[in-house]
């Protein structure tokens, strides 16, 4: 099933806001796309820095994980983030686009704005870890070669 998003303004125009302006959007079973716009009011730009404000990466990472879970309408229980790297920053009113893939309980995001890498990583969820777990206890407990006559 595909869905396709469309212009939702982020902001009402009257107080600073936490979330990127949605342009348009595809959502596929297991990949979606998103293009979206920082705003200019953007509260986590306070501070961050005065002379030439940008993005911080950590929101970057809660941006990723807030458009994964309203596309998959469940909250995520993340065990980990691997990979995770910081290539440029964002900055005021810049465009980019947002892509994450889907491959059993990790979730690859990239961010791109045009040409340019803006963030990458893997995103793991706890079930993929729990099931892992599991997986390499029974190895140790069961070596190849084990009970064999």
């Amino acid at each position: 099933m595909t869905r396709t998003t469309d212009h939702h303004p982020a902001s009402d125009g009257e107080s600073p806001t936490t979330a990127p302006e949605l342009i348009s959007g595809k959502e596929e079973a297991e990949s979606a796309e998103w293009h979206l716009r920082v705003p200019r009011d953007l509260l986590y730009l306070r501070g961050h820095f005065t002379d030439r404000p940008i993005v911080p990466g950590i929101v970057l990472v809660h941006w990723v994980v807030g458009q994964m879970e309203g596309w998959q309408g469940v909250s995520l229980q993340i065990n980990s983030i691997e990979a995770l790297k910081f290539h440029n920053f964002l900055f005021p009113g810049q465009r980019f686009t947002m892509r994450i893939l889907r491959g059993g309980g990790r979730w690859r995001f990239d961010i791109n704005s045009g040409e340019l890498k803006i963030a990458s990583g893997r995103i793991v969820e706890r079930e993929d870890a729990v099931a892992k777990t599991a997986e390499r206890h029974d190895r140790d407990a069961n070596p190849p070669g084990k009970g064999q006559v």
